[in-house]
């Protein structure tokens, strides 16, 4: 009953999100003019172009900038980073290698925010606290021990922008999703061109893919998933401002029935918490990446 109802929901649950993606979109408005900031010093944009509002910076410059190793294999096409294989987004262009800005970064542990009004990026080991508009008093994050309709279920890190670190990641295909999640518990048609396939014993993960096998969005529904700084479902509206800031896109779900109404909280980096109106509390996580659109 409990997968039922929430596949049932999913149709509204996926309407939230498109939504907010497309609010999300094109984040960045003047690259001539960006300024980004690196653990604190600026990085040199030569190694920087942009591409359909995503930002893509040249490997080796990067790896300089954080400290970190990586072998691309040309013969197997094939990234590694810290001696593991790197599913996030990335092309190369001779011997060059470029990734996505964010995507590596946040992979590696960073958090990037863009500040609209200064027109600048910072990537810091800690959240950056002028991404706010206003201050915010910093809560504890406090484990939901309250009914969020689904058991506990399996357990990793969330990366936004990317995917479930180590478990699976947007941009790659079903087949690899399979071969690291197991066979799906159910699939349900959502619209004309997306699926969703749900894995794990209690369906604590559910992979939006189109017909072309991609891995468009991921979503979380139990709370043994949290973020690298510890929200998870669960965690009040308070915790997430406090944690991410108020420069955030919403969409409202309405009502629909005797289901609680939520409201979709979602972050350009690429992470949405869907919060239920009434305990105030995350009931889904979701992570996209504008280069994957649904």
């Amino acid at each position: 009953m409990k997968k039922l109802s929430f596949m049932l929901s999913a149709a509204i649950i996926l309407s939230i999100l498109l939504t907010v993606i497309a609010l999300a979109d094109n984040e960045i408005k003047d690259f001539s003019k960006l300024v980004i900031y690196i653990k604190n010093k600026e990085y040199n944009k030569k190694y920087v172009y942009q591409k359909d509002g995503e930002l893509y910076t040249s490997l080796d410059s990067l790896s300089k900038a954080l400290n970190f190793k990586y072998v691309y294999e040309k013969s197997e096409a094939k990234l590694y980073v810290n001696g593991e294989e790197y599913k996030g987004v990335y092309n190369v262009k001779g011997d060059k290698v470029y990734v996505s800005l964010k995507g590596m970064c946040e992979s590696l542990g960073y958090y990037t925010n863009y500040n609209a009004s200064s027109n600048i990026m910072d990537i810091s080991s800690k959240p950056i606290s002028t991404i706010t508009t206003q201050a915010t008093p910093q809560a504890n994050t406090i484990p939901y021990t309250g009914n969020t309709g689904y058991q506990s279920g399996g357990s990793g890190i969330i990366v936004p922008g990317s995917g479930i670190q180590g478990k699976v990641y947007v941009g790659t295909n079903l087949n690899d999703a399979r071969a690291s999640l197991g066979e799906e518990l159910g699939t349900m048609n959502l619209n004309e061109k997306t699926r969703m396939y749900m894995f794990g014993a209690n369906g604590d993960i559910a992979l939006f893919v189109q017909s072309d096998g991609i891995v468009r969005m991921i979503m979380v529904t139990t709370p043994g998933y949290k973020t690298a700084n510890g929200i998870a479902i669960g965690a009040s509206m308070q915790d997430v401002v406090s944690t991410y800031g108020n420069q955030y896109f919403t969409k409202d779900s309405g009502s629909f029935g005797n289901k609680s109404n939520m409201t979709a909280i979602a972050y350009p980096n690429g992470i949405v918490f869907l919060v239920d109106n009434t305990t105030q509390r995350v009931s889904f996580i979701a992570v996209f990446s504008l280069n994957y659109p649904l």
